[in-house]
């Protein structure tokens, strides 16, 4: 079920969903335990809040789709998303307000379209599922929806926006005969190690590097840490399976499969504005027609004031639970065979004869088909509350007792581990991972030789660790590096020589001689070779930039310029022919014409909400931030 609504929601309101779903252990808990209570608010926006519990949870969210992309280890620091996602909410909120009072507008039919999409399993709205959620996330129904509202309120912003963004023919042709532009060059290629030899290191040269690059020329600080590790896996191996819970998670399902009933229906109304009794006594007379033979279909297309239903009839097609007015759904699922007429049923849209066309019912699977994916999901559930409960246990006790961690391993039931000596920036096994290094090699930790915080590695997987060893940076003794410094020196001083050659040979080119000419030792000539912007293996790639940067030679001449390659050489550049083809096939104007009008409307999406935002107040709480 979970897939199917994950399958079918979209933005960020989507992704709220499947992240509540899913039950993420960020461990904000645990840390607010040990720094304290946070702040009420993370930022204010004029009379508007972004709350600290809000910040969090989108925080999470977006947490666990890097993870989805890039694995365990974030592209991100937790301080730097933190701030990133502030912004985001931040600028969500000013949309918001902004749209409103704009005059943005969104119908309730538009609302439930959207709502049901949300949460739809093969193509049918579950009511339980979403009211589920929204009570989860401690919000009322009404509450939901004014999230929902805002978020098509701003997505209509965004796309009539977007909308407006267009790149003239003109541009687009230019650009597209830029982009296929082609230009013949070669390349005069001067070997750096042909000017070693001429080129003298002395010591006063190396001491006077070793000095001025000292901090080159350190050892790594190292560190090894004693640790203690809780994961998900560990949890679940204490984890039995009670038969009575089985049994009452597949009740709830057969419940939950009973309610996802439909009904195809037909109807009859008519309006009680502004007589009611005129309309009661219009449905008495169809109900006579009814039992003189006549069909409901006929007298719906007669009498029915729905415009939306009555030329076909009455149809109102599949319905649902949750999708009618409470008395229509009432009396529809009261019916007990098909073909039956209701009484007249009132609801604030008038008065109703309802016609029971068919019924369709899913059928539950067996228990024993779904005892596999029960017990998965009752595990995760148990999993997720013990996870918890022994993390914040082994926060409390690791705090508590911060010069070691054996009371919280003998609290916790766990082992502490060991790992070897790592750096800032290289470790190995769980000092591979970053978060690990840096909790290490942080002030408290090292410093002031206290436990560590609690570290979340994954949703289900923290440490807590201590320093065990702790060996300082030292300065390399000079004779151990003086052959190093010496390489490196000569190997500058032979490369600045050799970019002094390029120069004399480009003025030379310039001036009218030929390339082939001043082929020498050390020298070679890779002869002409026509190469595009997206060049190939065959053109050093600061060669090609180089290339279509330089001006278009005059006719009969060259132009030229020196550059170093990608490795130690260094190269002059010689451009004989721009190339502009006359004609840029269609399938490649469609193309950049997509990507430039993406990039238009991103910069008029982004200059819009700058200048929005510029008339909003807003105040960040940086102790949130720290």
């Amino acid at each position: 079920m979970l897939q199917a609504i994950n399958d079918r929601i979209k933005g960020w309101l989507g992704a709220i969903v499947i992240g509540f779903i899913s039950l993420p252990f960020a461990l904000w808990g645990i840390q607010s335990y040990i720094g304290g209570a946070e702040a009420p608010y993370a930022a204010k926006i004029g009379d508007i809040e972004v709350s600290t519990k809000e910040l969090d949870y989108n925080l999470t969210r977006q947490k666990q789709e890097l993870r989805e992309r890039f694995g365990n280890q974030l592209p991100f620091e937790d301080s730097m998303l933190k701030g990133m996602v502030l912004d985001q909410l931040i600028n969500r909120k000013i949309l918001e307000s902004y749209t409103t009072e704009s005059g943005y507008r969104v119908s309730d039919a538009q609302l439930s379209s959207n709502i049901k999409s949300l949460f739809s399993q093969d193509g049918s709205f579950d009511r339980a599922v979403f009211e589920s959620i929204v009570r989860s996330r401690g919000q009322t129904i009404p509450q939901f929806e004014d999230e929902v509202r805002n978020e098509i309120r701003v997505q209509q912003f965004s796309n009539g926006l977007r909308a407006t963004a267009l790149v003239t023919n003109a541009e687009l042709e230019q650009l597209a005969k830029l982009e296929a532009q082609q230009r013949e060059i070669s390349l005069l290629k001067f070997d750096v190690s042909n000017q070693v030899d001429s080129v003298s290191v002395s010591d006063a040269d190396v001491q006077a590097a070793y000095d001025a690059r000292i901090e080159q020329f350190m050892t790594d600080e190292q560190v090894a840490i004693d640790y203690i590790e809780l994961t998900g896996e560990q949890v679940s191996k204490e984890i039995k399976l009670d038969e009575q819970k089985i049994k009452q998670a597949y009740d709830e399902y057969v419940a939950q499969v009973s309610q996802r009933e439909q009904r195809k229906a037909s109807h009859i109304l008519v309006k009680i504005d502004p007589d009611r009794d005129a309309a009661l006594a219009k449905l008495e007379k169809v109900k006579q027609a009814l039992a003189a033979g006549e069909a409901f279909s006929a007298l719906a297309k007669q009498y029915s004031e729905d415009t939306g239903s009555a030329e076909n009839g009455g149809d109102l097609d599949w319905v649902e639970r949750g999708q009618m007015v409470k008395p229509f759904e009432d009396a529809l699922f009261a019916m007990a065979s098909t073909g039956d007429v209701s009484d007249i049923v009132e609801s604030q849209f008038g008065l109703h004869l309802i016609k029971l066309d068919d019924i369709r019912k899913e059928k539950p699977a067996s228990l024993e088909a779904k005892r596999n994916e029960i017990e998965t999901d009752l595990k995760r559930d148990i999993i997720s509350s013990m996870f918890y409960d022994q993390s914040e246990l082994l926060a409390t006790t690791s705090y508590e007792n911060p010069d070691s961690l054996d009371y919280a391993a003998e609290a916790s039931g766990l082992t502490i581990s060991k790992t070897d000596l790592m750096t800032r920036n290289a470790g190995n096994g769980i000092a591979a991972e970053a978060k690990i290094r840096e909790a290490a090699f942080s002030q408290a930790v090292l410093s002031q030789g206290v436990n560590s915080d609690v570290i979340e590695l994954a949703p289900d997987h923290v440490v807590v660790l201590r320093v065990s060893q702790h060996i300082p940076a030292r300065k390399i003794p000079l004779e151990e590096v003086r052959s190093e410094i010496y390489t490196s020196l000569q190997l500058e001083k032979a490369r600045a020589e050799t970019l002094k050659l390029a120069r004399e040979a480009k003025a030379k080119i310039l001036a009218g001689t030929p390339a082939a000419n001043l082929v020498a030792k050390g020298v070679t000539l890779d002869s002409l070779v026509s190469v595009k912007r997206t060049g190939g293996e065959e053109v050093d790639r600061a060669a090609l930039q180089l290339a279509f940067d330089m001006a278009k030679p005059e006719a009969g001449k060259v132009n030229a310029a020196e550059t170093a390659l990608g490795g130690a050489d260094v190269a002059v550049v010689i451009l004989h022919k721009v190339i502009t083809p006359e004609k840029v096939e269609q399938s490649q104007l469609d193309a950049i014409k997509q990507r430039l009008v993406q990039e238009v409307a991103n910069a008029e999406y982004n200059a819009a909400l700058a200048e929005i935002s510029a008339d909003y107040e807003v105040q960040k709480n940086l102790k949130v931030l720290e």
